[in-house]
């Protein structure tokens, strides 16, 4: 399945709602940790002004996830920063569902929260190496998954590698799965794994957060 989301670039300007950005050392405590296999480091480091979080996984998969409660409008952005220091090498970087090699450098996964974890929806937003801006498929682990590539390229593009996004999950919710949805927002999360390449992986992530557009009169 290939579908072409909404523009990551509308105009107007925006008002933060939540933010889930990485402020000091003690940040990380504010998430909670799920892992799959090993564990990926994660540390809080600085770039002058900038704070953000590190994360490194080696043969490891670990992820960090935020419960929150927020409704999916049309008016309702996610905005991050992010830039991949290094990427799982895979046999097959041609192929995005590919359970052999589901890592991933960077992810972030917007889910959508219903009774229970395994009835919810998701959207993973991913930063792939090699495949197109726009390139999507239903996760090799489940069809309520939807990995999404907003953003193509090797590491180290752009102003010292950093790269900002910003997604309506209303929009690209409906492309994706083709209706929408029942549920609110209910969990912001974020990983960098490798454990089935058995490879090395890195990222860095700053400045999450909830924005609602306000059109410019």
């Amino acid at each position: 399945m290939s579908v072409r989301p909404a523009s990551s670039s509308p105009g107007g300007t925006f008002q933060e709602l939540r933010s889930f950005s990485f402020v000091n050392k003690e940040s990380p405590k504010d998430w909670e940790q799920k892992i799959f296999k090993g564990s990926t480091d994660y540390q809080i480091l600085r770039e002058g002004s900038l704070h953000f979080l590190s994360s490194d996984s080696a043969d490891a998969a670990s992820g960090l996830y935020m419960k929150t409660r927020q409704d999916a409008t049309p008016e309702l952005f996610l905005s991050w920063k992010w830039r991949v220091r290094s990427f799982p090498k895979k046999q097959h970087p041609e192929m995005l569902s590919n359970r052999a090699e589901d890592d991933f450098a960077a992810r972030i996964y917007v889910i959508f929260l219903a009774s229970n974890l395994f009835r919810s929806d998701v959207l993973e937003y991913i930063w792939d190496e090699s495949l197109p801006v726009d390139a999507s498929s239903d996760s090799p682990y489940s069809e309520r998954i939807k990995l999404l590539v907003v953003r193509s390229g090797p590491a180290g593009q752009g102003i010292d590698g950093w790269r900002q996004e910003l997604r309506n999950p209303l929009a690209d919710y409906e492309k994706l799965f083709g209706k929408k949805p029942k549920h609110p927002i209910g969990i912001i999360a974020l990983m960098s794994d490798s454990d089935n390449t058995r490879s090395q992986a890195a990222a860095d992530f700053a400045e999450i957060s909830f924005k609602i557009q306000r059109n410019d009169p």
